[in-house]
């Protein structure tokens, strides 16, 4: 179903358990196509950049969009291009998840009607929408896959007209890799989709939503026989009496399941108003939403008054100060158990079970012109736990000694480690490298 990606008869065979037959061959008509990657001035900031772009595109009548890697970024380039360029501020807008599902549908209309000229966006905007032909598109930052590349790509060009993708590189390690060896990124093929069905963390909610659109028969559950043992153990799912088809106790399960992200969804309300803004989920509530933070939305700055566990609200007012808010987390990792093990010369490589405990510990204020810090607050939060599945690296006493003797810094070794294996990790693995 998609140009974009590297192993489709793969894929689809592992998705549906049936043979395919792949369409390799385009059939429709493919327009000019231009890639631009700029690095931008050491003293300059790929933001900064790539709002002065933004602007210029649009003064030159080309409909441009702009893709950001993060929710607040999207915020933050739109909150400085409509301050700087009244003349087009009311032909561009900004979109991204936590915008309630009309302010999405309204956004995508007037995209394509062409009443708005640019669209500052998160990946939300990445594929599945039609939003009409646009000319230009601007991506902050590597997007972190070939795939996310041509998929943001692809949304300009699709006329007859020519189109330009400008890809601003960040100071990030892989696009700075990029920055000096573009042969290497226009070389690169679209990466392989893996998919694994039987990931408990994915099929649990599948399993309950399935369940729910017809009862599940005991002859279509091979492989899931401990999950829904657990589930009925539980109380989610309930059995007949001859335990061969198995029924959701909740009637709406999948008013519960969150496609984005994990995690209770919270509504966030202006308190003045008492009017609903929009949404926040999983651990996004606590590292944006806490007491202090700057909640930013379509350019106006709100002040976060109380995060309200029990009725799962964000209550905020709008403010005026020309700052946003950064968290300051901590974290710690707990190995549950080990499922894998792979032994190296000089390591063990293991993969297990992991508890990530995160605590937003204080925030940061920022300038919301130029990200210079303005002040430093520490805050007392709830931690908020998950389990999840990752990798272990264990490096042996011998090596330990080995690095302290030579004269390095065993931790500062360890984490410059951390973060090389960080920027390189989306190279090898069709992942987010945060």
């Amino acid at each position: 179903t998609s140009a974009t990606i590297g192993n489709p008869e793969e894929f689809l065979n592992q998705l549906f358990d049936e043979d395919f037959y792949v369409v390799k061959e385009r059939g429709d008509y493919s327009s000019e196509r231009h890639f631009l990657i700029l690095n931008p001035e050491e003293e300059d900031s790929a933001y900064r950049l790539a709002t002065k772009i933004f602007s210029e595109a649009l003064s030159m009548g080309f409909r441009t969009i702009v893709f950001t890697k993060a929710r607040k970024i999207t915020e933050l380039i739109y909150n400085n291009f409509v301050r700087s360029s009244k003349v087009y501020s009311s032909k561009v807008s900004s979109y991204r998840a936590g915008y309630l599902p009309e302010e999405r549908r309204e956004i995508e209309q007037r995209l394509f009607t062409g009443e708005l000229l640019g669209v500052i966006s998160t990946s939300a905007l990445e594929l599945g929408i039609d939003i009409g032909n646009l000319d230009i598109c601007i991506l902050v930052g590597y997007p972190g896959s070939i795939i996310n590349t041509l998929q943001r790509s692809g949304r300009v060009g699709r006329g007859r007209r020519p189109s330009l993708t400008i890809l601003v590189a960040q100071k990030d390690a892989l696009d700075q890799f990029f920055v000096k060896n573009p042969d290497s990124f226009f070389e690169r093929g679209v990466e392989n989709v893996i998919v694994d069905p039987k990931n408990t963390f994915v099929s649990t909610n599948h399993i309950i939503c399935a369940a729910n659109e017809l009862p599940m028969r005991i002859e279509e559950t091979s492989g899931y026989e401990e999950l829904l043992k657990s589930l009925t153990n539980k109380s989610i799912l309930i059995s007949s009496q001859d335990d061969r088809i198995f029924f959701p106790v909740d009637r709406n399960p999948h008013r519960k399941v969150n496609i984005r992200e994990a995690g209770d969804s919270f509504n966030i309300v202006d308190l003045k108003t008492k009017k609903l803004i929009g949404t926040i989920s999983g651990r996004r509530v606590f590292a944006e939403c806490h007491q202090g933070a700057i909640y930013l939305h379509k350019g106006i700055n709100y002040f976060v008054e109380k995060m309200d566990m029990v009725k799962k609200e964000i209550l905020v007012s709008e403010s005026f100060d020309n700052f946003y808010t950064i968290p300051l987390t901590q974290k710690e990792t707990e190995i549950i158990s080990i499922d894998k093990k792979l032994e190296g010369e000089n390591y063990v490589l293991a993969y297990g079970r992991l508890m990530v405990t995160e605590r937003v510990v204080g925030f940061d204020r920022k300038d919301i012109f130029n990200q210079n810090l303005l002040s430093r607050e520490e805050l007392e939060q709830p931690p908020y736990t998950f389990e999840t599945e990752g990798l272990v690296l264990k490096l042996p006493s011998m090596l330990k000694n080995h690095i302290e003797k030579t004269g390095f810094h065993l931790m500062g070794s360890l984490h410059a480690t951390e973060h090389a294996l960080i920027g390189l990790m989306p190279t090898v693995v069709l992942c987010d490298r945060h």
